[in-house]
């Protein structure tokens, strides 16, 4: 894993100790950034036990879905067992998706694969992650 992206799982860490637990939402995310070569990067740190396959991320917030021109991108995530203190790094740029061991040691990091060729979160996007809490059958 390239140490540019992997600076950025401390910077979270820093970020997401200072915000008290009861607030702590289930991911610190941090700010999206172009690095080579994976494109546009968007760093998560995990607080929640849980697989990523239960989350959406989209361009515009959930309210606005069907209503904007061009309607906004939804991804959902791959199926991926995750734990408290992981990284996930969503990228634009195409490839497979692995997980690596966390080089500090603590836990193991994510890199997800968006497909995407174009910038995600230039102003006044910017990210939104949904947890799937529900399901209907029929």
């Amino acid at each position: 894993m390239a140490d540019r992206i992997g600076r950025r799982l401390r910077v979270l860490g820093g970020a997401g100790e200072r915000v008290v637990v009861p607030r702590r939402r289930f991911f610190t995310i941090g700010a999206p950034a172009a690095v080579e070569p994976y494109g546009e990067v968007l760093p998560l740190l995990s607080h929640v036990r849980d697989n990523l396959a239960r989350f959406v991320l989209s361009t515009a917030p959930s309210t606005s879905w069907g209503r904007l021109t061009p309607p906004p991108l939804v991804f959902t995530l791959p199926h991926r067992e995750i734990a408290i203190g992981d990284g996930i790094f969503l990228v634009t740029a195409d490839g497979e998706d692995r997980t690596e061991p966390h080089p500090e040691g603590r836990g193991r990091v994510h890199l997800v694969h968006l497909t995407q060729r174009a910038p995600l979160w230039r102003a006044p996007a910017r990210p939104h992650l949904y947890r799937l809490d529900a399901m209907q059958i029929a």
